[in-house]
């Protein structure tokens, strides 16, 4: 009997032994794709969020009848960064799969 408990331990401790770090890698593994969602989400709020006050700006700059110089220019520029948002969300997204 004292013969396989020493064979026991001598075989726990070094053929079925398993190294400890394989646990840990593994959460990381699967936490990468809901922090690279949650973190797209957040892109997408804050897009729609400059979208809604550019088209305020743009609504307000363009039922003017008579637009200045600077507002012209501002509308020039506020479509533009609209289009670039927008551009954002035409774009095809990749699989995440």
């Amino acid at each position: 009997m004292v013969v396989a408990i020493i064979a026991s331990a001598a075989l726990s401790f070094t053929i079925f032994r398993q190294s400890g770090d394989s646990g840990h890698k593994k959460p990381v593994k699967i936490l990468e794709p809901v922090n690279s969602s949650i973190d797209r989400i957040m892109e997408t709020g804050d897009a729609i969020r400059q979208m809604l006050a550019l088209k305020k700006q743009i609504d307000s700059l363009s039922s003017k009848k008579v637009l200045t110089a600077s507002d012209s220019v501002a509308l020039e520029h506020a479509l533009d960064r609209f289009r670039q948002l927008s551009w954002k969300f035409d774009s095809p997204k990749p699989a995440t799969r």
